[in-house]
């Protein structure tokens, strides 16, 4: 599934690289054109990887909500699929993004979250841009109350105040997204804090929270004052 938008139905429709959804004479793969939704992937939470995910459709509710339906595929070795709904949200360049767990009704904070809901470390799956069949692994990575990423790749981020915009630097690359709490696919549902952005190189990222930041007190070091120090 890859995405592409134009001011007019008419066109021209182009990804968030700038190239066009109609093939040139000389193209012969879509790998590298079309801001791709998700690839194969899974996180810890999920029994199989999720496969093929395609054959979608946008829906937008009478309230504003808009959603992604398609259908998945497992690594199971067989042709079964399921239908999926995910919830689309816009980053701050009005580009759909979809959360990274089915929807169950989780809503998002239009005030944002506290950088301690945010801050810690995540189950991290970035999807390419390749039409390949095998699912990406997740990594680990920290995202630390001082702004930086540490742990399979590294770089920095920064959450807008009073929104639940964010915006994630990787390898000089910057992705814009948002944050949002909500229920993983475990058994038992567990709330988590995820994040969904994508840069303008035509690739989402989205994370999974799985343990919340350290928070270190300090012994008093001035005038019988304690001081905690959180990392």
């Amino acid at each position: 599934m890859r995405v592409f938008r134009s001011k007019s139905p008419d066109g021209p429709f182009v990804d968030s690289t700038g190239r066009s959804a109609c093939f040139g004479k000389s193209d012969r793969t879509n790998e590298y054109v079309g801001t791709k939704v998700m690839g194969n992937y899974k996180f810890s939470c999920n029994e199989t990887a999720y496969m093929a995910c395609g054959h979608c459709s946008f829906f937008r509710d009478d309230d504003g909500k808009s959603y992604l339906i398609y259908h998945a595929r497992f690594d199971d070795n067989t042709e079964y699929h399921e239908v999926r709904v995910h919830q689309l949200y816009y980053n701050e360049q009005s580009w759909p993004i979809a959360a990274p767990y089915e929807y169950s009704g989780d809503e998002i904070s239009q005030s944002g979250y506290s950088k301690n809901d945010m801050a810690g470390t995540y189950e991290f799956v970035w999807h390419g841009t390749d039409n390949g069949t095998t699912p990406i692994a997740s990594k680990e990575i920290t995202l630390g109350i001082n702004g930086k990423i540490s742990g399979d790749v590294t770089g920095t981020w920064s959450a807008k105040s009073e929104s639940p915009y964010c915006t994630i630097n990787i390898d000089g690359i910057e992705y814009s997204g948002y944050f949002l709490k909500m229920h993983d696919e475990s058994k038992s549902g567990k709330q988590v804090m995820t994040f969904a952005a994508t840069g303008n190189n035509n690739i989402v990222i989205w994370g999974s929270k799985t343990k919340d930041a350290e928070v270190i007190e300090a012994t008093p070091i001035l005038n019988n004052a304690t001081y905690t120090f959180e990392c």
